[in-house]
């Protein structure tokens, strides 16, 4: 939008055949292909030279229920700040 405020969005998507990426980590039953979904929004702000603070927040779903912990679904709020060289 302007020098010190940008926007940005990412989405990713999974197939994972068989579960051999997540199946151990979402304690999916083997051989489950679960379909994982994610969209980011990210405010990239500099409020002066040189500091960068990025708050965001991310959705994560799944076809396959139980997946976060008992739900399909997930929201998380994070924030970084990074100083720049």
């Amino acid at each position: 939008f302007t020098d010190k405020i940008e926007l940005a969005f990412r989405q990713d998507f999974l197939r994972d055949r068989n579960g051999s990426r997540t199946g151990a980590t979402f304690g999916l039953p083997v051989g489950d292909t679960p379909e994982l979904y994610s969209s980011t929004l990210t405010l990239n702000w500099k409020p002066v030279a040189n500091v960068q603070i990025r708050p965001e927040i991310r959705w994560d779903h799944s076809d396959k229920v139980g997946t976060f912990n008992g739900n399909r679904d997930q929201f998380t709020l994070g924030m970084g700040v990074a100083y720049l060289f």
